[in-house]
């Protein structure tokens, strides 16, 4: 650990096709998202309870675009996107993977509070909880998950979400 980035973006960008980026426990305050565009995994050394991406309710925590990306073990919490074009208040999932992830308080304002997926997603073992999509009654739908392509979802609880347009 002594070697270790001190930022998870920076190993992230450091990090190559196949390898494998461990983040230990902690809460991690983003200013911007972590942009995985490469296919390496992405997992916590603990699991979602004690290892947090806190988006400070000023920016989405994840966008995910690479087939063979795949995020692990975190909560995704107080994301939140602003943007009409692309939605995911939590994560954006244009390509990739999630697993056993918590995806819990986050906005968008236009569709996918908590994650708003394209091409191809898949989720799995993931909780996507109390969250939000707002707009208005012709946009902000999917409060929990929001998909415009291919999305798989496999043993996941989504409960609590809301929008306020559609789903």
């Amino acid at each position: 650990w002594q070697t270790a980035a001190r930022q998870v973006w920076q190993a992230v960008g450091a990090a190559e096709d196949g390898d494998v980026v461990l983040v230990t426990n902690g809460t991690y305050n983003l200013s911007a998202p972590i942009s995985i565009s490469k296919g390496i995994t992405l997992r916590s050394v603990s699991g979602p309870l004690v290892t947090a991406f806190n988006g400070q309710h000023s920016t989405r925590c994840v966008d995910l675009n690479h087939a063979n990306a795949c995020v692990e073990g975190f909560c995704i919490t107080n994301g939140y996107n602003s943007q009409w074009t692309i939605g995911g208040g939590g994560v954006h999932c244009e390509r990739g993977l999630l697993v056993n992830c918590i995806l819990i308080g986050n906005a968008a304002w236009f569709n996918g509070g908590g994650v708003s997926s394209g091409q191809q997603c898949e989720m799995r073992d993931c909780a996507i909880v109390n969250n939000l999509a707002m707009g208005n009654v012709y946009m902000g739908g999917g409060g929990g998950l929001f998909s415009t392509g291919a999305v798989t979802v496999r043993n996941c609880l989504l409960s609590g979400n809301s929008a306020s347009g559609r789903g």
